[in-house]
């Protein structure tokens, strides 16, 4: 196979590389100093990992010589080389020196060199690459056999930070990775692929491709889950929050009950909105990321004027109210107050868009808001179908295509 390396040379067509033969660790030997120091991080409290950390760091990737390791056991190692930096650039070297060729041990290099150069560059990959990658003819014995995981973090990585224009086109590609999904390869690999999916289910309007790639993804964290070892049961926590964000994609959202809203809202909860594709922006007064938004928010409200789109303000009692000159005043035990001010706070700002106080907290874990502004869109049939998204790391064309989108489906009119 002809993999351009980081070095600029071309394997396989203008140099004849020599696949080096190791006599180096087994993977069992690598696994085991891993499970060794994972378990010692499990038990360390706070004080003894803040001391012992760097030393213990140092100690595991000063045990297995870089050049005398596979691609798969660099991977291994990958993150804490990664934390430690000393040999991450010979670790970059040692994985593109074993990526020549159409097999699984080529496969394994080309990953884990295009995975440990991301994230020693923090460049997200290019299409060029994650496509060949997907498209390695030893990519999916790799997977199969429980190595080259990482190409899902470099997949979602590549589809998150690229500009649309350049991941559309490699769509495809992105969703026919999903078929290499391990069912039981672990749960580093499990949580990579989850990672992948959500990328891929914002990206694709293909929901069988993208519902297909989510039952595999469930079953892999599923398995993952069963297998975790003593000192991995900390992790259980976190595939079971992952499952349960995964699942929420797609599924009902969470009920909104309307304590108050101002002025052209005629609903007293979320329910009493469908039938419209819905906005929630996620906000608070005394957040000025959330005011810097709002010319984005009334443009989108202007476009979508006279169609069946309903843009919210969300938030909920703070017990104070930051006006727009910036004084802060005490609403305490005083809703009617807070609400009242709510409405003087909308004309200064100019919001063109109602807002509801909701019964439920403005940091609403239903809706996995740990951080404000944050939008959900949820379609006519009262799905969630995006979350999380940040008003100012988005698009107006991303916007329009994601409500366009549903109104489509849906058989309503958008603007043209």
């Amino acid at each position: 196979m002809r993999f351009v390396t980081r070095l600029g040379v071309v394997l396989g067509t203008a140099v004849a590389v020599v696949s080096p033969a190791f006599a180096g660790p087994t993977d069992a030997e690598v696994k085991e100093r891993i499970e060794a120091f994972d378990a010692w991080a499990a038990g360390a409290g706070e004080a003894q990992m803040r001391a012992e950390l760097g030393p213990k760091l140092v100690e595991l990737t000063d045990a297995f010589p870089v050049k005398e390791l596979t691609a798969h056991q660099i991977g291994l190692l990958g993150q804490y080389i990664v934390h430690d930096g000393r040999y991450l650039p010979d670790a970059v070297t040692a994985a593109e020196n074993q990526s020549d060729g159409e097999d699984a041990d080529a496969a394994t290099g080309a990953v884990i060199a295009a995975w440990l150069w991301m994230k020693q560059q923090r460049v997200p990959p290019e299409a060029s690459e994650i496509t060949e990658l997907i498209k390695h003819p030893g990519l999916a014995e790799a997977i199969k056999s429980g190595r080259a995981y990482q190409v899902f973090e470099l997949a979602a990585i590549f589809g998150h930070y690229r500009p649309e224009e350049q991941v559309k086109p490699h769509l495809g590609d992105l969703l026919a990775l999903g078929t290499l999904i391990p069912a039981d390869g672990g749960l580093e690999p499990a949580m990579l692929s989850a990672q992948y999916y959500e990328v891929v289910a914002a990206l694709s309007d293909d929901k069988a491709a993208t519902g297909a790639i989510k039952t595999r993804v469930l079953g892999a964290l599923d398995m993952a889950k069963a297998n975790l070892g003593a000192h991995q049961q900390r992790y259980a926590e976190a595939i079971d929050g992952m499952k349960t964000q995964l699942s929420f994609i797609g599924g009902p959202a969470p009920e909104l009950t309307f304590a108050w809203t101002s002025d052209g809202l005629d609903a007293t909860s979320l329910a009493d909105l469908k039938g419209n594709v819905v906005v929630l922006d996620f906000w608070a007064t005394w957040c000025m990321p959330c005011i810097a938004a709002f010319p984005k928010v009334q443009e989108l409200v202007a476009h979508y004027e006279g169609y069946p789109v309903k843009v919210i303000g969300v938030t909920s009692l703070q017990g104070s109210h930051r006006g727009q000159d910036g004084i802060k005043i005490d609403t305490r035990s005083n809703a009617a107050k807070e609400y009242e001010l709510m409405t003087g706070f909308m004309k200064d700002a100019g919001m063109t868009w109602p807002v509801a106080f909701t019964e439920q907290r403005v940091f609403n874990p239903e809706y996995f808001v740990e951080g404000i502004p944050h939008l959900a869109f949820i379609a006519p049939d009262g799905t969630v179908r995006f979350n999380k998204l940040n008003p100012h790391s988005l698009s107006k064309e991303d916007e329009h295509a994601m409500i366009d989108g549903m109104l489509e489906e849906f058989g309503l009119p958008k603007p043209e």
